[in-house]
C-alpha cells in the first residue's frame, strides 16, 4: 500500500515543475545555439565567397605576368640558341679584347 501523503505529492509536483522549466531553457537555448550556428557559417561562407571575387582577378593578373615571362624567357632561350648556333662566342670576345688594345 501506498503511503503517500499530500505534501509529497506537492513537493513532487514542484520538483516537476520546476525540471519543466529547466528543461524548457535548456530547449530554448539548443535551438538559439543551432540558429547561430547557421549564421556563423552563413557569414564564413559570404566571407570566402567575397574573398573570391575580389582576390580572382588579382591572382588572374599574377598568373597571367608569370606567363609572360614564362613565354619571354622562352624566346630569349631559344634567340641564344639561334645565335650560338651560328656566331662563335668566343672568337667575338677575341675580336672584342684586340680592339681594346
Amino acid at each position: 500500500m501506498s503511503t503517500y501523503n499530500d505534501s509529497d505529492f506537492q513537493e513532487l509536483k514542484e520538483l516537476v515543475e520546476e525540471n519543466h522549466k529547466i528543461l524548457k531553457g535548456l530547449q530554448r537555448k539548443a535551438k538559439w545555439a543551432t540558429v547561430f550556428t547557421f549564421v556563423k557559417w552563413g557569414i564564413a561562407v559570404a566571407i570566402a565567397i567575397g574573398l573570391f571575387t575580389i582576390l580572382q582577378p588579382i591572382f588572374e593578373n599574377i598568373v597571367g605576368a608569370y606567363d609572360t615571362l614564362v613565354d619571354g624567357l622562352r624566346e630569349l632561350n631559344q634567340a641564344r640558341e639561334a645565335v650560338s648556333g651560328s656566331v662563335d662566342i668566343s672568337r667575338l670576345i677575341e675580336i672584342f679584347n684586340q680592339g681594346e688594345n
